[in-house]
């Protein structure tokens, strides 16, 4: 990954960390400016059911049980340089 996408990475775990949240997609959810163009998704409280993962599972997320590692937050942290 490029220092952008590493450093948009890291960013985007800290929100999740320092708001409590997970992301969520429901097709029924309008689009928001700077996080999702063509709707869909939104950050939500991240509740107990959550574990560790980023994203909400939910009637529309379809996962595999080897996913689960792929959509957990790291327990290190993308190392960039700025």
């Amino acid at each position: 990954m490029s220092r952008f996408e590493l450093g948009a990475l890291r960013d985007f775990y800290d929100i999740l960390r320092e708001f409590d949240s997970v992301l969520e997609y429901d097709p029924r959810v309008r689009p928001l400016p700077g996080l999702c163009f063509d709707g869909g998704f939104r950050l939500v409280t991240r509740v107990s059911a959550d574990r560790d993962l980023v994203i909400r599972l939910n009637e529309f997320t379809i996962t595999q049980e080897l996913d689960s590692k792929l959509w957990a937050i790291p327990g290190r942290m993308p190392m960039f340089m700025r």
